[in-house]
């Protein structure tokens, strides 16, 4: 309301993420919304809904996670964090999220938790381990704006070593590659990142180098699985995406601080 009239308001807002989904809509001097699942643009229609001659001005800030708090243990992505043993409240942890990305913590308990990561923008939730593939796997927490957050665990005594793990600092693979790694002595978990084509038919397929007891994961942008398997038999189903992304190859194995070397070959 810009002029005191007994119109009211004369402005209505929408916001929109880059899908034409509707983030907010209303008549208000002053709102706030979050950022939804989609990266990209946000777009804002404003709207005359009464008599107006005054004309209206608007500022758009975009507000940061929140800061951690100062009982919280700071930690970054690819950090081993070391066992943690309390008889007090679960422990907290400070993570910086320099980009927007997808999120996944891994850990050598298969002890039954949650994982929960908390911001300002986005809170996600998942079972650690999972069992996408008949094997503890990875939580997989899906996608979170770039920000500080909060990382915190079900279990109140936290008895468990973990690592975070994001998107970004996945390795880069093409199609057609004979992509040829390992899993190191100990580490459970391997990641890799192809950027896929809307419309195209995508399929992973096992080389004979590929060692026996891994799982793989395909999962899109968000950490939604496109498909799952064995990197060492055959080949997978074949996936799609509805718009050009990043994709991601997460092969992992049941963690064990003394499971030896194992090699990961396949194509996509």
């Amino acid at each position: 309301d810009t002029d005191g009239a007994p119109n009211g308001e004369e402005f209505s807002i929408q916001a929109y993420d880059a899908y034409g989904r509707n983030i907010t809509s209303g008549t208000f001097s002053e709102g706030q919304f979050n950022q939804t699942a989609a990266s990209g643009n946000v777009y804002l229609r404003i709207t005359q809904i009464a008599a107006n001659t005054q004309g209206t001005t608007f500022n758009l800030d975009r507000v940061q996670a929140t800061p951690s708090p100062v009982d919280s243990t700071p930690i970054i992505v690819g950090q081993t964090v070391s066992a943690y043993v309390s008889t007090a409240a679960s422990p907290i942890y400070a993570l910086n999220l320099q980009q927007d990305d997808l999120v996944l913590v891994d850990s050598p308990s298969a002890n039954s938790n949650w994982v929960y990561l908390t911001g300002a923008s986005r809170s996600l939730g998942a079972p650690l381990p999972s069992y996408p593939g008949g094997i503890p796997g990875p939580a997989v927490l899906g996608w979170a704006p770039a920000g500080n957050y909060q990382l915190s665990f079900s279990d109140s005594l936290h008895n468990f070593q973990f690592k975070v793990y994001t998107g970004h600092d996945a390795t880069q693979v093409s199609t057609d590659q004979a992509v040829a790694s390992s899993l190191s002595a100990g580490q459970s978990l391997g990641m890799f990142r192809i950027n896929a084509k809307a419309g195209q038919t995508y399929q992973l397929n096992g080389l004979a180098n590929a060692d026996s007891g891994l799982s793989y994961l395909v999962l899109d942008a968000y950490g939604n699985q496109l498909d799952a398997g064995d990197p060492s038999t055959g080949s997978g189903q074949g996936w799609k995406v509805s718009s050009d992304e990043s994709c991601y190859v997460v092969v992992y194995r049941t963690p064990d601080i003394t499971a030896p070397a194992a090699n990961i070959d396949f194509s996509i």
